[in-house]
């Protein structure tokens, strides 16, 4: 998916889950605002940003941020 369609979608509400090398990801709105970010079956791993532009600019996976690796998610499901 290309970073400024992922960017648009987050903004207008989707929620996201989608797999990175292998791993299964999740990108949920929080309850009273903000956006939630977890690795699939794995507990307490949930890192919580305030806005859709905190998690944008500080979202690392694997030492990447979200805007480098766009184009290498696979099976993005929109919810």
């Amino acid at each position: 998916m290309e970073y400024e369609k992922l960017k648009e979608e987050l903004y207008i509400g989707h929620e996201f889950e989608f797999i990175y090398k292998g791993k299964t990801y999740s990108i949920t709105k929080e309850v009273g605002g903000g956006r939630g970010f977890i690795e699939a079956f794995k507990p307490n791993t949930e890192q919580l940003f305030a806005s859709e532009e905190e998690l944008l600019t500080n979202l690392k996976i694997d030492g990447k941020f979200i805007h480098e690796m766009c184009m290498d998610m696979k099976d993005i499901t929109r919810f």
